[in-house]
């Protein structure tokens, strides 16, 4: 039964990426950071993952690539926009450290994000997390701008 919640919770994800890629404006970070946001924190998916890794689960229903085809159409997306701005685009694999980034930054907010932001007196409610997000969205596109084709993807050993 948990896994099977876990399996809808990714195929919900993975929808969200698919019907938001592009959208009308490219790309949209901060919509996306939004919307993973509300699953994450509102649709209590990072609660699910959280207590199924907390409690020791296998979670083997989640198989290795489940999210590959998503991770995919965002570096179809990147690819695209780097093309039209004239920038280098990034390796597959610094877009999968990106999508990797973008959920803990998702899941890590929905999770603690409220209490984090208190600790350092923000304030811990929901137009300081939407904020927060939009300050993120910044974030990643900043990295997304100036890297100047660089990959920091991490070393293969």
């Amino acid at each position: 039964m948990v896994e099977a919640l876990l399996v809808h919770a990714m195929r919900g994800l993975q929808a969200e990426v698919m019907a938001g890629w592009p959208s009308e404006k490219v790309p949209d970070i901060e919509g996306g950071l939004e919307r993973f946001s509300h699953l994450a924190a509102k649709c209590g998916y990072a609660r699910l993952f959280a207590w199924s890794i907390l409690s020791g689960r296998k979670l083997s229903a989640l198989k290795r690539g489940i999210a590959r085809p998503a991770a995919e159409l965002v570096h179809a997306g990147r690819v695209r926009t780097d093309a039209q701005a004239g920038r280098a685009s990034p390796d597959i694999e610094d877009t999968l450290f990106a999508v990797v980034l973008f959920a803990i930054t998702v899941f890590g907010d929905a999770l603690y994000g409220p209490l984090l932001r208190r600790s350092v007196s923000l304030g811990d409610d929901a137009d300081t997390g939407r904020r927060f997000r939009a300050w993120a969205a910044r974030v990643f596109d900043v990295y997304r701008t100036q890297r100047r084709g660089e990959s920091l993807g991490g070393s293969r050993r």
